[in-house]
């Protein structure tokens, strides 16, 4: 199987072109392709597949085999592949994850994609939406006690969990 590492801000996947390769089964593949000591090592694998509502779609699969909807980062980084293998001769396209396109712009330089931005739609920020057990409307700059420590979290999803805690 043909794959490409790439890492954006150190969210590193295994990138699988899937208009040229198959993946009979993503979910055990990502288990044993991410392990750090006996695989390629990642935090999981994306497939950048055909989509028909966008240019392309990307299916994700954490290291644990799990679904994941969305990563910014590697959204990012499935812009930069596509552009740089000579499969998208453009800076703007569209890829579909989980289950929402997103528009994506490319900026490069030399040849090769240097920046890519996309639009990640609003965050939601209901506990029940990110999904996150305390109470309240929104968990926004909530103090919390872990390990002995306090610590002020943020807790939203852009189509998978985030707790955010600014230091």
């Amino acid at each position: 199987m043909q794959f490409t590492k790439m890492q954006g801000c150190g969210n590193d996947y295994i990138y699988v072109n899937c208009f040229t390769e198959t993946v009979p089964d993503p979910s055990r593949a990502a288990i044993r392709l991410s392990d750090r000591h006996f695989g390629i090592g990642g935090d999981g694998l994306v497939l950048i597949c055909p989509s028909e509502v966008a240019d392309f779609c990307m299916e994700m699969y954490n290291a644990d085999g799990s679904r994941s909807e969305m990563c910014g980062n590697a959204i990012r980084c499935v812009g930069k592949y596509l552009y740089d293998n000579g499969i998208v001769p453009r800076a703007d396209l569209t890829i579909e994850a989980g289950g929402q396109v997103h528009r994506l712009h490319l900026y490069t330089r030399f040849g090769t994609v240097g920046l890519v931005t996309v639009e990640m739609g609003k965050p939601a920020f209901a506990p029940e939406a990110v999904p996150v057990s305390l109470e309240g409307e929104r968990v926004i700059d909530r103090p919390v006690t872990i390990a002995g420590g306090e610590y002020h979290i943020t807790c939203l999803s852009m189509g998978n969990p985030h707790c955010v805690v600014f230091v």
